[in-house]
Order: C-alpha cells, then structure tokens, then sequence
C-alpha cells in the first residue's frame, strides 16, 4: 500500500475506476472471442457438410452412370474388354 500511500483520494479513485473499466472491458472481449469462434467453427462444419454431400451425390451419380453404361453394353463389347 506504500505505492499508493502518497496519492491523494482522486488519483486512488480514478486508478480503481480504470481497474474496472479495463476489467470489464476485458471480460466482454473474451466473451466476443469464444462467440465469434464458436460461429466460425459451426460455419467451417456446415460447410464442410455441404462438401461432403455434393462430393457424395456425385461420386454416386459416376457410379449410376457407370453401372448404366455396363448394363447397357452388349455382352460381347463387354467381353473384349476384359
């Protein structure tokens, strides 16, 4: 308490109002971090969701296609080719 034993009330006041101050400042800036990088975790998820769909349906449409395309060949084409 020695450090602050020579200030005079006001100057102690205005120390402790900005100890505050920059405590909460503090506290809402970490609570906006975790909230924006829970969003942006949950928008990279949804995203990669949406990927992994499209890359399934279509890897599912190229076989279909495939299948069709040997079902549709007549059996001696399809012997030649093996």
């Amino acid at each position: 308490m020695s450090l602050l034993g020579h200030l005079s009330i006001q100057s102690k006041l205005i120390l402790i109002l900005v100890a505050v101050s920059l405590t909460a400042v503090l506290a809402v800036s970490y609570s906006s971090y975790v909230t924006a990088r829970n969003a942006a975790v949950e928008s990279a998820r949804r995203q990669m969701l949406g990927v992994r769909i499209t890359k399934t349906n279509m890897l599912k449409g190229m076989l279909g296609n495939f299948r069709d395309q040997l079902t549709a060949s007549p059996p001696a084409a399809r012997r030649s080719r093996v």
